[in-house]
């Protein structure tokens, strides 16, 4: 039921040209099938709740643009993190599991939850950011 609910924003557009401030509802963001990343995991947070599944909002960051080549030694690579990779996601309470990270918002993919997910891990590019 989580996967077809993320699943289903998938097909909504991904947007920081939104009002989120005084007025913003979930309401609108439904019609409107745009919104932030903060509305898409708000949404789904609030969804899976209705149907008594219990979820939270996470906020954190996505894991930024590389810098310079992998270190050849251990493979580590290097990355800056700015404020345009600020991110919020839902995750999901399981019983025997814990909370277990979804991606509703389009453009956006967590790589530890790709196997179970199915969302290819990515981030918004500068381009779709600033443009």
């Amino acid at each position: 039921m989580m996967l077809a609910l993320q699943n289903h924003f998938q097909g909504y557009d991904y947007s920081l040209d939104v009002d989120s401030g005084q007025g913003a509802t979930i309401g609108r963001f439904l019609r409107a099938r745009r919104g932030s990343a903060q509305e898409f995991s708000s949404t789904f947070t609030l969804m899976a709740r209705a149907v008594g599944v219990p979820a939270r909002v996470a906020v954190g960051f996505t894991w930024g643009d590389p810098v310079g080549e992998p270190d050849l030694e251990t493979g580590r690579q290097t990355y800056v993190v700015s404020d345009r990779h600020a991110h919020a996601w839902p995750e999901v309470y399981f019983d025997g599991l814990g909370w277990v990270a979804f991606e509703p918002t389009p453009g956006r993919g967590a790589p530890s939850s790709v196997g179970y997910a199915g969302v290819t891990p990515q981030q918004a590019s500068v381009l779709e950011l600033e443009g």
